[in-house]
């Protein structure tokens, strides 16, 4: 069939033209297929959209008419293809955009969609709007026309009705959830719910809406349409709910939510879905029925009775779901599962606890079905009280009650009868046939049948009531009866009483006659008041007026008598007493009245009853226009509070209101004169804008709130970057605030204290004080070194401390310049060149913006140099390389302005080139094979920030024979371990002058001169160092007695040595060694001295004991006079020796 339809489509090139044509009543839509056999001729559009070209007569339809038709179609293209991701439809003319008119169309018709198949693929051809639509139903009908493009993008455009118009339908929702016009068709649904689903059309939405909201929305849909697109209606929907089982349960479920309608989001606005509704009472409900291919019944009961039976007979054949819903406050679901022959059966006990019970009946199959519905039993009876179920007896009476059993049913039934009572005071017997009967008691009722039982029941001797129920039990249905009976007697009440009334005032008030079980009024009964017999109104009450003369209490005694029917037993007498009387008051005292505007006035007061001066223990005084509730505290005294939160100075008037009985309404009162007020303050900060470290002025002024004098002396308090107290003696005060910190301050000045004990500030002053400096911050600096000559561009940046907003102007000057620099909006820009080597450092010296701001808080330190790359260091290894030997050179490149290190940077030398490590070091190795001086330019190329200004210089090498390197080696050597080697390195001079003049041999003599001269230089002072260290120890080892001698040799070796006379420095050390190894301790001279004393003492005595000599001769010409004759014989010993022995 489908492929029929598409040959006829081809071969007549006809369009499918799907309406919406419109009823009488605005919003009721109903859509046809139509078909045209001719396209559109192609004309120039009026205006075009992104999706859509509109044409249109400018003189029939407006432009704004014609934009809501736009906006409704470009809005209907956002939801569904950009958010829902719907494929996006194709225009059949091959043109990029939907061809659109808009035009007076055929009564009752508000759109039409032309679609034709091309290739296999559904397009579109136009969409036709009417002219005339209210703003809702514009959007509904272009919701619903684009969908059906979208149904021909999916090629499922060909479906039937139930699927293409109950979709678009449901799409208006989906689309413009304001356009309420698909409700329309929502409620032809819901009031014809039994209707086959693949029958309907439009109607079908609310089958669309639901599957949209509660089965998987627009992907839900683009699944279904992608089943229809390879296979066709039903069952193509089925496949995309898994097959028949997910399907037909999908379906119930979609019944269910239709009869409670509130789930959908739109519920509330649907009509009720149509339903078949019974009050069941315990009959027997019966319905013989049928409902169409996926459709439902639904019976809405109303349960009367406790007991309830749902039996449900469905055709042999076909499928059926059978759901009961037990609605109260909650909904329970109670599945009735189908057995063979869709035959099955719910019961429902307490069913009356429900307001209603609903059955839903649903056919998941493909034709309509028959079955039947039964609700109630078969077996039924009655169960009746023979008379009335409430009474009422005097204490300790007996009662007799009767109750008849009826079969009402259409079979016979053995029944069981039992009884309880529900308190245990009262005591009962069953009857029947005048015996009695023990319980649970069964009979047996044929139809028709009746039985009636008698119970008489004994009741206690006090006031109680008890309920005694009596059930009756068949096989299908049980029922019950309820008798109340109450022991009870007569109980008067006093309605209106009040022990206290106000002086001169009547009292109305009522006796009323109740029963004393229940407090029911007794209308006609007797009382007793004050020995007087009177009857009771219509509402069980005596009416009395009492009248006091001055402070009197009455007495009154009050009982019952009669109701007028059977009660008489008096169950209490009231004994009452009525006073008249007035509040009074005494001792009444105030605290401090003069207060601030927050602490209210305390009044305390002995409260009292005047006709006998009992306290008043709880009551209300009225202060001006406020009640305020009091209590007696331990003290005896009342205290209550009043505030008007007003500032003034104020009557207050008290009186006393109410009594705790709540009687007395009659007091005596006072007044008193009080002051609620504050503290204003008022200030000037002379500036608010300053630097930091600048002192500010804050003129304070104190004042009463309540007339604005000044207070004399006042506390304030300064709360800003601390907490600061002040004292105000007239009422005034200046105060000097500064702070170092940029910063922006909120000065806050509160009254503290004045007099009267005044702490409440009313007004306070506040002000916002910012303490601020600049930053000047380094913006861009392209690089920190330059060529000599070279311009430098260095950008600043101006900002306010206190928040690091821009300075709009100022005026700064640098150490650099001469001249001072206008700043525009926080930025300026320094140039600086200078022609020789320099490192300047740039500081401000001074900063000023348009409001005096000066201070500096914190700049870029910055440091900027001009320069140019010098050779500073050369080091060649080894010093003076053989020829043919490679040696390395090492170059140091230094800046010129500060002698540092220039790291990486390019450096040529001879035909080679290298880079300078980080500490500003390049090495080099070279090869010469000629003796002699050689020079070697060195130049550095480029350095950092793109340095090229440099220096080069010349390096010379000498290269000498291998023999001369190595005695060179020897001299270094030497030299290195810290000897000196001034005069060979003078012969290596000479040395390295043959060398030039490539007289080698002659260069390697003189070359070996000077290692020797080395060697001589390090052998004289190794000895002279030993020689020291032996005269130290000699000394630190008491041999002293030969060291001045080591000493005068030691300083000879010295003084040849710094002549360079290293031979003769050698032996004077030698000796100054000798003498200070071998020379004695001071001991051996002390022994030797005392020895020599004792030997002269014993001599001068033997001499004494001789003969005198004779006299001796002259002295001989041939000795010495130099030196006395004892000391002749030391001629040969040195001098210093003789000097120092002497």
């Amino acid at each position: 069939m489908q492929a029929y339809k598409l040959i006829l489509f081809m071969l007549s090139l006809a369009l499918l033209v799907l309406a919406v044509k419109v009823n009488a009543r605005p919003n009721d839509v109903i859509f046809v297929y139509n078909y045209t056999s001719t396209l559109q001729p192609l004309q120039v559009p009026v205006f075009e959209t992104e999706h859509f070209r509109f044409y249109y007569d400018t003189s029939e339809v407006s432009e704004s008419y014609a934009l809501s038709v736009a906006n409704g179609l470009e809005g209907a293209w956002s939801v569904m293809i950009d958010t829902y991701g719907f494929r996006a439809p194709q225009s059949a003319d091959g043109l990029p955009k939907i061809r659109v008119e808009i035009k007076d169309l055929a009564s009752g018709i508000a759109g039409a969609t032309y679609v034709v198949p091309v290739n296999g693929q559904w397009m579109v051809s136009k969409i036709e709007i009417d002219t005339g639509l209210s703003a809702s139903y514009i959007k509904s009908t272009t919701a619903h026309e684009f969908f059906h493009c979208v149904q021909a993008a999916h090629n499922v455009i060909d479906e039937n009705n139930w699927i293409v118009e109950g979709s678009a339908v449901a799409a208006e929702e989906f689309t413009y959830s304001d356009a309420d016009d698909y409700i329309y068709w929502i409620n032809k649904f819901m009031a014809a719910p039994d209707a086959d689903l693949t029958s309907r059309s439009y109607d079908a939405a609310l089958f669309w809406v639901y599957v949209w909201e509660f089965t998987g929305g627009a992907g839900k849909m683009k699944a279904i349409f992608s089943a229809l697109e390879t296979g066709n209606g039903l069952p193509a929907v089925k496949s995309a709910y898994g097959g028949d089982s997910g399907f037909d349960n999908m379906i119930a479920e979609f019944c269910e939510t239709n009869f409670f309608k509130e789930r959908y989001h739109d519920g509330s606005k649907y009509s009720g879905i149509s339903r078949i509704t019974a009050t069941y009472t315990g009959s027997l409900i019966k319905w013989s029925q049928s409902v169409s291919s996926y459709a439902a019944d639904y019976y809405v009961i109303y349960p009367r009775f406790s007991n309830l039976k749902i039996t449900f007979d469905g055709s042999d054949y076909g499928s059926f779901k059978v759901k009961a819903y037990l609605i109260g406050d909650t909904v329970t679901e109670e599945d009735i599962p189908l057995f063979a022959g869709n035959k099955g059966s719910l019961e429902i006990t307490q069913a009356d606890s429900y307001s209603q019970i609903m059955i839903m009946i649903v056919n998941t199959y493909e034709t309509k079905l028959n079955y039947k519905l039964m609700v109630g039993y078969s077996k039924r009876f009655t169960l009746k009280p023979l008379n009335n179920t409430s009474i009422k007896v005097n204490i300790g009476s007996d009662v007799k009650l009767a109750f008849k059993l009826t079969n009402v049913g259409s079979e016979g039934d053995w029944i069981k009868i039992s009884a309880g009572v529900s308190n245990k005071n009262f005591s009962f017997k069953i009857y029947f046939n005048g015996e009695q009967v023990d319980l649970p008691y069964d009979i047996y009722l044929n139809p028709g049948e009746a039985a009636i039982f008698t119970v008489e029941v004994d009741t206690p001797f006090n006031v109680s009531i008890t309920r005694l129920t009596v059930t009756a039990t068949g096989s299908e249905m049980s029922r019950s009866i309820r008798f109340i009976i109450a022991s009870t007697g007569l109980l008067v009440e006093a309605l209106g009483y009040k022990p206290l009334v106000n002086l001169g005032e009547e009292l109305n008030m009522s006796i009323r006659l109740v029963y004393a079980h229940n407090r029911e009024p007794i209308p006609e009964g007797s009382v007793f008041i004050n020995g007087t017999t009177y009857t009771c109104d219509k509402h069980g009450c005596v009416n009395l007026t009492l009248r006091g003369r001055d402070f009197e209490t009455v007495f009154l005694v009050a009982y019952g008598l009669s109701d007028g029917e059977e009660i008489t037993y008096r169950a209490n007498t009231l004994n009452l007493t009525v006073s008249w009387t007035k509040m009074g008051l005494m001792n009444v005292s105030y605290g401090p009245l003069t207060l601030n505007l927050s602490t209210p006035l305390t009044i305390r007061f002995r409260p009292y009853y005047m006709h006998n001066g009992t306290p008043i223990r709880h009551g209300v005084i009225l202060v001006n226009d406020s009640r305020i509730e009091f209590s007696l505290a331990n003290d005896g005294y009342a205290y209550v509070q009043y505030l008007p939160k007003l500032i003034g100075r104020f009557l207050v008037v008290y009186t006393l209101v109410l009594d705790e009985t709540g009687c007395v309404t009659l007091g005596e009162g006072g007044n008193v004169t009080v002051l609620w007020t504050g503290i204003n303050i008022s200030g000037i900060i002379d500036r608010t804008f300053v630097n930091v470290n600048d002192t500010v002025t804050l003129n304070v002024e104190a004042r009463w709130a309540h007339n604005g004098s000044l207070i004399a002396p006042c506390t304030v308090e300064v709360l800003w970057i601390n907490r600061t107290t002040y004292t105000l003696n007239n009422g005034t005060l200046r105060i000097s605030l500064t702070n170092n910190k940029p910063e922006e301050v909120q000065v806050k000045v509160l009254g503290v204290k004045a007099p009267y004990n005044i702490t409440e500030t009313i007004r306070d002053f506040s002000l916002k004080v910012t303490w601020t400096g600049f930053h000047l911050i380094l913006e861009s600096l392209n690089k920190p070194v330059y060529n000599r000559g070279e311009e430098a561009r260095i950008e600043y940046r101006l900002v306010y401390a206190h928040n690091g907003s821009p300075v709009g102007e100022a005026y700064v000057k640098l150490n650099v310049l001469n001249k001072t620099i206008k700043v525009a909006n926080g930025r300026f820009t320094l140039k600086l060149k200078f022609n020789d080597d320099r490192e300047i450092h740039i500081t401000p010296e001074s900063i000023e913006d348009k409001y005096g701001i000066r201070a500096i808080v914190s700049f870029s330190r910055l440091a900027i140099a001009w320069t140019h790359m010098i050779v500073s260091q050369v080091v060649v290894e080894p010093p003076y390389p053989a020829v043919n030997t490679t040696v390395k050179i090492r170059v140091r490149i230094d800046y010129a302005h500060n002698s540092s290190p220039v790291p990486y940077a390019i450096i040529s030398f001879v035909n080679s080139t290298g880079k300078t490590d980080e500490n500003g070091w390049v090495s080099f190795s070279i090869q010469e094979k000629n003796y002699g001086s050689h020079v070697y330019e060195v130049k550095p190329l480029i350095g950092p920030y793109n340095l090229t200004d440099s220096s080069p210089r010349l390096i010379e090498v000498v290269w000498v024979s291998p023999l001369m390197k190595s005695l060179y080696s020897g001299i270094a050597s030497i030299g290195q371990q810290g000897y000196n080697v001034t005069l060979a390195l003078r012969k290596w001079g000479e040395a390295l002058a043959a060398i030039n003049q490539k007289d080698v041999g002659k260069a390697e003599e003189l070359a070996k001169e000077a290692y020797d001269i080395a060697i001589k230089s390090k052998k004289a002072w190794d000895k002279i160092v030993k020689a020291e260290k032996s005269i130290e120890d000699s000394r630190s080892n008491g041999r002293i007695v030969l060291l001045p001698v080591a000493e005068y040799f030691l300083n000879i070796a010295y003084s040849e040595y710094m002549k360079g006379k290293y031979d003769s420095a050698y032996s004077n050390a030698e000796r100054a060694e000798t003498f200070a190894i071998y020379s004695p301790h001071w001991a051996v001279v002390l022994v030797i001295v005392v020895i020599t004393a004792v030997i002269v003492y014993v001599r001068r005595r033997r001499k004494k004991l001789e003969p005198s000599p004779p006299i001796p001769p002259p002295v001989s010409p041939q000795l010495s006079p130099l030196y006395p004759p004892r000391f002749q014989v030391t001629r040969r010993i040195p001098r210093i020796l003789l000097d120092t022995l002497l």
